[in-house]
């Protein structure tokens, strides 16, 4: 006969794997084993007592604020100490969570980091004095859900610590708001580590100044990569909104740093300037790279100052790339950098100007074009480049101005790719030179040379507009001609060149459309004449 025992006992067991699997068949998919949820009452969030599961939080916990919290009154927490914690999760609380200290207690998250997917409700985080911290100490992603809020009151790091590349990235369609602080950092905690932050898909607006690298172990790399959504920089109460290199602050500070923002979609909006270098002296080796691409659009209310505030023996690197835009007042270089290499890479991007400008672009240690080219975007303005534009390693550099306005070359400039004038004015001061020889002049646009000119080995192509205003070769002094001419589109008669100097010789190659010819006028203009043919008299 069956043992009785033995049959109850396999019973029991039966019964406790339904039980267990009807546990987890019910347990929410988003409940994590080590979730703590904040439980109806307002005592300090580091006590046992605060929460629903009698635990006090630690870095293996999420803290949770759900419907169990069922008093609005009690969405208002203090720390008590400070927190470390897996992460935090808003879900759906009856009010705001509003989370403060008044001892100067701040806030660790690890890899559970900020999860807003599916809340209800806003968070704001306040720390008072605002040297206290908030801080993500472990790779983590912050989701934050369209129309929600996530608002931070201290100052905040991303800070990685020795256990290689750190990554954080804030996504979700919402917004993150950075207020009533001074900086908020990028930053590797120890050396030959590396800090990266991702902005994809979100909204930024920060009172802080962002600084890549700060009080940090030297062979660090502090990174931002935004790839979408808008990153506004307002901090208005220092020289630098963003700072790609050392923030202000005092010894020890950063040495042999690497600080990138890579800007390859959505917008980049700083309301005063922003520095590739530090922005405190006695800082040396800080490299500084910011490049923008793709679809990006960097808007720097103020100026660029490549190679940051007496920093010594650094390297600054901005790089335009095809698709992307920047605009700003001007790019230049502090008198107070030291030994620095400073660097402008065009490569199909575009750089537009916010003001009209004299130095526009000037004391770099090199700008250089490569075959996509620098695309200038006077847009109204009249500005000078006062820097020698030159090709990119192993590449024949072009330069193509667009927008109204003048741009105007003061150098002497060895590019060797074409020179395309698609808008308003490109002029050439008396001291500038240019060794491009293939010119393109579209209708409507003007080349215009401060000083006499020579067309031999040159290749210039002027398109006449048809019924509208022709482009134009406009010379002060001699002009004269050699080379190849070509002309597009012309009217019944348009003027293609002036001088006010003496036009001689003649072209080597002329090429107009059939019943079309060049006419010499007045010894100083050239234009373009349609021939109306053969009168035969019939007597």
């Amino acid at each position: 006969m069956p043992d009785k025992k033995q049959e109850n006992r396999k019973m029991n067991v039966s019964r406790v794997i339904v039980v267990v699997g009807l546990m987890l068949a019910v347990r929410p998919s988003h409940v994590a084993a080590a979730d703590l949820f904040k439980a109806d009452n307002n005592q300090p969030l580091n006590l046992a007592a605060s929460w629903v599961n009698g635990i006090a939080p630690a870095n293996t916990n999420r803290m949770v604020w759900s419907n169990n919290v069922v008093t609005a009154e009690n969405c208002t927490n203090t720390y008590g100490a400070t927190l470390n914690a897996l992460g935090l999760r808003i879900v759906d609380p009856p009010a705001d969570v509003s989370l403060a200290s008044s001892g100067g207690f701040g806030v660790n998250l690890y890899g559970g980091g900020v999860d807003m997917s599916v809340a209800n409700r806003d968070l704001f985080f306040t720390t008072v004095p605002y040297t206290a911290t908030f801080a993500q100490s472990a790779s983590a992603t912050w989701k934050i859900a369209a129309g929600r809020t996530l608002s931070i009151a201290s100052r905040c790091y991303l800070a990685g610590d020795a256990t290689g590349n750190f990554v954080v990235t804030w996504t979700g369609g919402g917004t993150i708001r950075m207020s009533a602080s001074d900086l908020y950092f990028v930053l590797p905690r120890s050396s030959l580590t590396t800090a990266t932050l991702v902005i994809s898909n979100i909204t930024v607006i920060s009172d802080a100044q962002l600084s890549l690298g700060y009080l940090t172990s030297s062979s660090t790399t502090g990174t931002v990569l935004q790839t979408s959504g808008s990153n506004y920089m307002q901090y208005t109460a220092s020289s630098a909104g963003l700072a790609l290199g050392v923030g202000s602050g005092t010894a020890p500070l950063s040495h042999n740093t690497l600080a990138v923002y890579d800007l390859s979609g959505g917008l980049l909006s700083v309301t005063t300037n922003m520095y590739l270098g530090p922005v405190a002296a006695g800082c040396t080796n800080v490299a500084s790279r910011f490049t923008v691409r793709g679809s990006g659009t960097a808007l720097i209310g103020s100026d660029i100052w490549m190679g940051g505030y007496k920093a010594t023996n650094g390297t600054a690197t901005l790089t335009l790339k095809t698709g992307g835009t920047l605009s700003v007042q001007s790019v230049r270089v502090d008198s107070t950098v030291v030994n620095g290499m400073t660097k402008m890479e065009f490569d199909g991007g575009t750089l537009r100007p916010t003001v009209s400008t004299t130095s526009f672009l000037a004391g770099l240690t090199q700008a250089t074009l490569s075959t996509n080219g620098a695309v200038i975007d006077t847009n109204g303005r009249d500005i000078a480049i006062r820097q020698t534009l030159e090709n990119a390693a192993g590449q024949m550099g072009k330069m193509v101005k667009l927008g109204a306005g003048t741009l105007t070359l003061t150098n002497v400039n060895t590019f060797s790719g074409a020179t395309i004038v698609s808008n308003g004015t490109l002029q050439l001061s008396a001291n500038a030179s240019l060794v491009s020889t293939n010119w393109t002049v579209s209708s409507g646009a003007t080349f215009k040379f401060d000083g006499a000119v020579t067309l031999s080995g040159k290749d210039v192509v002027i398109d006449a507009g048809g019924s509208l205003t022709p482009g134009l070769l406009d010379v002060t002094g001699n002009l004269t001609l050699g080379g190849k001419l070509t002309v597009v589109n012309p009217g019944d008669r348009q003027r293609v060149a002036r001088c006010t100097g003496t036009l001689s010789a003649e072209f080597d190659t002329l090429s107009l459309p059939k019943g079309y010819y060049l006419r010499q006028v007045g010894g100083k203009e050239l234009w373009v004449i349609r021939s109306m043919g053969t009168c035969i008299r019939v007597l």
